[in-house]
């Protein structure tokens, strides 16, 4: 009986390109949270509507890089099950 060995690294550009993608939409996300003008501002101990606005301000950015990153996972996901799918196609015409 063979093991089947999976890998979920990347095979191909499209798949490195998505993986690239996830991890700038992480850094997107780290950058949102802790690089932000709120934490600034809640550091200079600004009140009232300038907190509220620069925390608006670095939700959006949290919000853009999760966006990006869930979608090339999701991509990225695809991409690696129709490789495998593709594999296992080929592997079983071979063994006819």
């Amino acid at each position: 009986m063979k093991v089947r060995q999976e890998s979920h690294e990347p095979a191909n550009d499209r798949e490195r390109y998505l993986s690239s993608l996830v991890k700038t939409g992480g850094t997107i996300v780290v950058v949102g949270l802790f690089l932000s003008p709120f934490g600034l501002s809640l550091l200079l101990g600004a009140t009232g509507e300038i907190l509220l606005l620069t925390a608006i301000q670095s939700a959006i950015v949290v919000l853009i890089g999760i966006a990006i990153a869930g979608k090339s996972r999701f991509e990225l996901r695809k991409s690696q099950r129709k490789r495998e799918r593709s594999a296992d196609t080929d592997r079983q015409m071979t063994e006819e």
